[in-house]
């Protein structure tokens, strides 16, 4: 029987900001795995980083230090090692944000159809998929 892998290992990740004197430690050698279908919570008062690891994990900001895979890919290893990080986030992360970030010129249907146009599904299909989507939402 193989062994269970994660879906998200994290090895030595660490996140500066600032520099010199100023130089803050957001997070400093965080060793972590996630596996699939496990649920986890992050817990700490604001700001012990709880944000700034989860935004590393989503590939929107840049570890200082270590080595992150996602769903068996390395996808960072003292630098990023994919170039189009928009497509490593829309073919790996989902993603719910604390507060919401919708589109103001698009209406509630286009901002959830807009994630399948960037995934190639046509027009059409992403509209009605939107719509079941939130047909269910609100049932």
């Amino acid at each position: 029987m193989s062994e269970r892998q994660p879906l998200v290992p994290l090895r030595g990740i660490s996140k500066h900001f600032g520099e010199g004197p100023a130089l803050v430690d957001a997070l400093r050698d965080i060793d972590i795995d996630v596996f699939p279908e496990q649920v986890v919570g992050l817990l700490g008062p604001s700001g012990s980083g709880k944000s700034t690891l989860l935004n590393v994990i989503a590939a929107i900001v840049t570890p200082s230090a270590g080595r992150m895979s996602l769903d068996r890919e390395a996808v960072f290893a003292e630098r990023w090692l994919r170039s189009d990080l928009r497509r490593l986030r829309l073919q790996k992360i989902g993603f719910i944000f604390q507060f919401h970030n919708l589109l103001p010129f698009l209406n509630s249907i286009e901002n959830v159809a807009v994630v399948l146009d960037l995934a190639g599904v046509p027009a059409e299909t992403g509209r009605a998929r939107a719509q079941e989507l939130l047909d269910y939402l609100e049932g």
